[in-house]
């Protein structure tokens, strides 16, 4: 085979050798410059359709993806880019190609520049403008949330939306009673409500609420209310004539049996109706023991009481942890036990 241009002999691209082939293609090719939109509020690259939160020399790699153009010849191609920042918003950017015809193998530099524009992704619009498409609700049956629940489901709350690029919370507000969530993703606050009905063991509801209309459909506002029990983790129930510490709640509730501390678990539908006694935990000073009994110093009366020990217990030290209600005193299991 020869080259139809200057007669060369050998290897030969659409009849004319690899030289003349190079100089007749220019096989990839890039804008003067490139235009990126970065949201000024989250710093938020648009990437095609889609707002993305990703380094910058990442987002430049993503838009060179599309903005390289490689003639119709050129098989498999790859490119690598450095990147060289003049100021905050404007980098000139130099990208080698590495092309495939056939089997010719061939590399091209490329230069460019990279202009960032000042713009608003549609998750910053709507956070300034208060947009919100449900409200998440935390309530407890009967009694305000302590501190540590208060605490605790918001840095729940707070680490799914972190983890989400495209939603935000546009206004929280806690109280004793509870917590409210305005949610910019009505998906989230769906999931959030059953996520936390889970770990609590509580009800959960929605109510939706018409707002408006968008080509042609309803929209709706929905509120999800996430009821806890009664009940947390350290209180004492009195279920149907026994008395119980609450351990966990999740799907099902974790208690202990506070005559033998055998832990059992039952469904939050079963422990309805259930009654939560006012009786904390108090320090007793321990007077003596056997294998299966203690006395203690009552601390509100000073009288010498027997109690009974559940099997495998051995107080140390002076002082002893009880719990003392109507049905009497037992030893305070530890969250070890």
């Amino acid at each position: 085979m020869f080259c139809v241009e200057c007669g060369a002999e050998g290897k030969v691209y659409e009849s004319v050798c690899e030289k003349c082939f190079l100089k007749k293609h220019k096989l990839a090719k890039l804008p003067d410059a490139l235009d990126i939109e970065m949201c000024k509020e989250c710093g938020a690259f648009l990437i095609g359709s889609k707002w993305m939160k990703v380094p910058v020399e990442r987002a430049i790699e993503m838009v060179l993806d599309v903005a390289i153009s490689y003639e119709k010849v050129v098989g498999n191609s790859r490119f690598t880019v450095e990147c060289y920042p003049e100021d905050e918003m404007n980098f000139s950017i130099k990208v080698h190609c590495d092309m495939y015809v056939d089997d010719l193998r061939t590399e091209k530099d490329l230069k460019s520049r990279v202009r960032l524009k000042p713009s608003q992704c549609l998750t910053c619009t709507r956070k300034k403008s208060m947009y919100y498409e449900a409200i998440l609700q935390v309530r407890a049956d009967g009694r305000d949330l302590s501190e540590e629940e208060l605490d605790r489901i918001t840095e729940v709350v707070h680490k799914r939306v972190d983890a989400s690029t495209d939603t935000f919370i546009s206004k929280e507000e806690r109280m004793h009673t509870g917590l409210d969530f305005y949610m910019g993703s009505n998906n989230l606050a769906r999931n959030l409500s059953k996520e936390l009905a889970s770990m609590h063991s509580a009800q959960e509801q929605s109510s939706p609420k018409l707002v408006g209309m968008k080509d042609g459909h309803d929209l709706y506002r929905v509120t999800y209310l996430v009821r806890l029990p009664q009940y947390k983790v350290g209180d004492v129930i009195n279920h149907q004539g026994t008395l119980y510490q609450v351990r966990r709640t999740a799907t099902t509730v974790s208690v202990m049996n506070l005559e033998d501390w055998k832990l059992q678990k039952f469904t939050p539908s079963e422990l309805v109706g259930s009654k939560v006694k006012e009786c904390l935990p108090v320090k007793a000073v321990l007077l003596a023991q056997t294998e299966s009994e203690m006395q203690i110093m009552d601390p509100d009366t000073l009288n010498t009481v027997t109690i009974k020990k559940p099997e495998g217990f051995q107080a140390s030290g002076e002082e002893v942890s009880i719990i003392k209600c109507e049905k009497g005193i037992f030893v305070a299991p530890s969250q070890k036990d």
